[in-house]
């Protein structure tokens, strides 16, 4: 602005390059705080990432020791459903943090690609739970229907027994 030369004509141009020197400014600012809350939103996002991917891994790992399990009883059984309650309830609130938090628009497009595959991997690990939670349903009722099963066969065990004890009374007396 030092070198426009004094007058009418260097006063406009001083005006018009002042002008757009503070236009500059602002959006250099403007740029500089979009560039921030991206740099942010990308953080957040893969400190969130990882935090979930732990999450996930430990949910697998604990759906496969369910399915792995042999043959339990129904109480062991119904503790296990409770147990995928709260897994459920934390695999909701994972989802529900990444469909409120991480907004698509706010990252770049490899990371929009990651929020997508995680969400993706949090739905299905979601369908595993459901899947395992009604194979336990499954098993419950059968456990119980095996017990039903014990029980009776038992009954039966002590009526035969008592029968069998009766016979040899009666085959004494007749005998004796």
């Amino acid at each position: 602005l030092e070198r426009i030369p004094e007058g009418e004509a260097g006063d406009e141009i001083r005006n018009k390059t002042s002008w757009n020197l503070n236009s500059l400014r602002d959006l250099l600012n403007r740029l500089t705080e979009t560039v921030g809350e991206k740099v942010k939103a990308i953080a957040a996002f893969l400190a969130s990432k990882k935090e979930a991917e732990n999450q996930l891994a430990q949910l697998r790992d604990q759906l496969n020791r369910i399915e792995a399990e042999g043959p339990q009883s129904p109480e062991a059984l119904r503790h296990q459903l409770e147990t995928l309650g709260a897994e459920e309830a934390r695999l909701n609130k994972l989802k529900e943090q990444f469909e409120e938090e991480h907004r698509p628009e706010d990252l770049d497009e490899d990371k929009r690609q990651e929020l997508e595959a995680l969400k993706r991997e949090i739905e299905a690990a979601g369908e595993h739970l459901k899947t395992v939670r009604e194979n336990i349903q499954q098993n419950i009722q059968k456990a119980i229907q095996l017990e039903q099963l014990h029980a009776e066969i038992a009954r039966v065990n002590n009526d035969l027994v008592s029968l069998t004890e009766v016979v040899i009374r009666i085959t004494l007396l007749i005998f004796i």
